[in-house]
């Protein structure tokens, strides 16, 4: 879960960066693909943040694209994958957006109603390929928490701001004043217990974040903190 963003990993750490590879292999066009993974500067083994790129731009995943997703996946490290497309993840996207999205019954032949505008080729008749709902399936399934390392999935490409979900979803407590009198009077604000945000939603499960665009000052902060029971005191990544 997480205040307004996904929650895990934490620790109060410094962390460095270190590019694991992906792009143009098996067949992929080069940037199809990469990972990313922010490790802790002292070593610590279990302080680590990975982060997936993949290109959905074309509205499928290719089997290259999956296999190169599953390996680091498998892994075990916290994951957040980012695309530009997002996905029609069943029971959580809008069935009536407008837009037709990564694994949309939707995208064919005769769904394609741009095709000419864009100066591009017609979606194909049959579809997407069958890699890509298999792998739409192995995410919520197999990788996504609570059963997997997957986190969250960062997109844009609809120009608006929306949070889907795959759980449950609750409000933190709202602030809290206190006051004591005396000669000198004197209040305290408090916030909701575990470090979260007041009156701010909190997801429990995979959530897909679909943000604004950029060109329009659409962003995001994403924090991701340790949700696991507490050794001491933990401190956003």
């Amino acid at each position: 879960g997480g205040g307004g963003s996904t929650r895990r990993g934490g620790g109060g750490r410094s962390f460095a960066a270190g590019a694991l590879g992906g792009g143009a292999g098996n067949g992929a066009r080069l940037g199809d693909f990469a990972a990313l993974e922010l490790q802790a500067r002292d070593g610590s083994p279990e302080q680590r943040l990975l982060v997936l790129t993949l290109d959905t731009s074309m509205l499928e995943v290719s089997s290259a694209q999956a296999e190169f997703i599953w390996e680091q996946l498998a892994r075990g490290v916290p994951a957040i994958l980012v695309v530009h497309v997002p996905f029609m993840l069943p029971g959580a996207t809008p069935q009536d957006n407008k837009h037709v999205l990564c694994g949309d019954p939707r995208y064919g032949f005769e769904g394609d109603t741009g095709w000419q505008v864009e100066g591009r080729e017609r979606w194909p008749r049959g579809g997407a390929p069958a890699a890509t709902q298999r792998f739409l399936e192995d995410l919520v399934r197999r990788f996504a928490v609570p059963h997997g390392p997957l986190m969250g999935v960062l997109s844009g490409h609809e120009h608006t701001h929306r949070a889907d979900v795959l759980g449950k979803t609750w409000t933190t407590p709202p602030l809290r004043v206190t006051c004591q009198g005396g000669d000198q009077p004197r209040c305290e604000r408090r916030a909701a217990s575990d470090g979260l945000y007041p009156n701010q939603p909190v997801h429990e499960g995979l959530v897909q974040y679909v943000t604004h665009a950029a060109c329009d000052g659409g962003h995001r902060l994403v924090e991701v903190r340790d949700a696991r029971p507490l050794r001491g005191p933990a401190s956003p990544l």
